[in-house]
């Protein structure tokens, strides 16, 4: 597209420049000797402002990807057979872990509530301003926050498996892609 931008506003630029030097030569045909230079200017204008737009949404998906990879805690609390609590990293997790969520802490993986309940603020999936009451058995996905009380829960979805990955993700994807539009068939 850039190419072809260049090639038109400039021919357009060099037809107009000849015509400013030269106007006799449309004279001695009957012409008018027509110049363009401000219908080049307009379009590398468009051009450049349409790239300016384009960059500034790309900067707003960047950080809106930061935010979201912000949601994950770095560290868990994970509950062993004995009941002995420790904390590790959440690259330790695996799939059936037992986790201890307290008041006010993000939910580190997806799973389902073991033990315990709480009101969950789910708002950065559903958009939901109100928090979501959880007991036992309840699903609850990376990212979201523990609002109330503590629960334990079952790890179900780790690493980039979890709901909060596959959105980051998907917005990666976007941002890398552009769109193509939607084709007919006849």
């Amino acid at each position: 597209m850039d190419t072809l931008v260049a090639l038109s506003t400039g021919i357009a630029w060099l037809f107009s420049a000849f015509n400013t030097i030269y106007p006799a030569f449309w004279h001695s045909r009957g012409l008018h000797a027509h110049v363009y230079f401000e219908a080049a200017v307009v379009v590398i204008a468009f051009i450049s402002l349409g790239k300016l737009l384009e960059e500034k949404a790309k900067s707003n998906t960047s950080s809106a990807i930061k935010k979201l990879i912000g949601l994950q805690p770095k560290t868990v609390m994970r509950v062993d057979a004995s009941g002995y609590i420790q904390e590790v990293p959440i690259s330790e997790v695996k799939v059936q872990d037992l986790l201890l969520v307290k008041p006010g802490e993000k939910i580190p993986v997806d799973g389902r509530v073991a033990d315990g309940s709480s009101y969950v603020d789910e708002s950065m999936i559903t958009g939901e301003p109100v928090p979501i009451p959880k007991k036992g058995g309840d699903t609850v996905f990376a990212g979201t926050i523990n609002q109330k009380g503590s629960f334990q829960l079952s790890a179900e979805k780790v690493g980039t498996d979890t709901l909060l990955a596959q959105i980051i993700k998907m917005v990666q994807e976007a941002q890398g892609s552009k769109s193509t539009g939607s084709k007919t068939g006849g």
